[in-house]
């Protein structure tokens, strides 16, 4: 893993700007809070939120592009929620994944701030609520309660969702 962090920094060349940066913000219900594992800048002066993952295997590009962790991130960087700095826009984010025999990255584009908005808002909306519907996802075959998942024929038992 070292030695795949190591091959990352001799290949960046953007500018370090911080490391493990606290978020601390609020937007409509929802209270963010949590650490980006580093805020650089770019050649263009924008500021792209890194997060270092030690899992082996990438998650696809068409995941990456719409992953939430990222998103919140660029959203913190955006509406000035990073604790103790003063950014620059965010122009993207980037996962690398260490953990695996060969270095990997997955890259996620600057998002439009009033979507990622409008999907927090949704999600809080759904974590709020007194029922939590269990939903089908390519992640059920390493879930480790699918044997009492609705969703799943080893739960089916448990609750029949009709």
């Amino acid at each position: 893993m070292f030695e795949n962090l190591l091959s990352w920094h001799a290949a960046n060349n953007r500018t370090l700007l911080s490391v493990e940066s606290q978020i601390d913000m609020h937007i409509g219900r929802v209270h963010l809070t949590g650490k980006i594992d580093r805020l650089e800048s770019d050649e263009n002066g924008k500021t792209i939120v890194v997060d270092l993952k030690s899992a082996k295997t990438a998650i696809s590009k068409a995941d990456a592009q719409a992953t939430h962790q990222l998103s919140a991130y660029q959203l913190a960087v955006a509406e000035d929620g990073v604790r103790d700095l003063e950014l620059a826009p965010p122009a993207g984010g980037e996962l690398v994944y260490l953990g695996g025999e060969k270095l990997s990255s997955r890259v996620q584009s600057e998002l439009g701030i009033d979507e990622v908005k409008q999907a927090l808002g949704e999600i809080a909306l759904k974590m709020s609520g007194a029922f939590f519907e269990a939903q089908k996802s390519k992640e059920c075959r390493i879930c480790p309660v699918k044997s009492s998942c609705p969703r799943m024929a080893a739960g089916s038992q448990v609750v029949d969702l009709g």
